[in-house]
């Protein structure tokens, strides 16, 4: 039985500061790019929600990633990002 240490890393929290563009066709396809800060991501495990409608992200940089929009009915919904598939952060936008 071995007592070595196991690290764990604390992060400052991600923040949304944009989303661009703000709307698209409720066919979907519409690639959409979140601004903030703090975007980390130990895994290849980022997930954008659109409503209840996941889609995997694409992390270009601790301050941006890209989504592409699913096809939903017309409406707003709430945008929620997942950088371990665990816990959510949800746009204040």
């Amino acid at each position: 039985f071995s007592m070595s240490p196991i690290p764990f890393e604390y992060n400052q929290p991600a923040t949304f500061t944009s989303i661009q563009p703000g709307h698209g066709p409720e066919s979907g396809g519409t690639k959409v790019m979140l601004v903030g800060t703090n975007f980390i991501s130990r895994s290849s495990a980022v997930s954008c929600l659109f409503g209840s409608n996941r889609v995997v992200c694409r992390l270009v940089s601790s301050e941006e990633l890209i989504c592409e929009t699913p096809a939903m009915r017309p409406g707003r919904y709430e945008i929620k990002v997942s950088f371990n598939d665990v816990d959510w952060l949800t746009s204040p936008l």
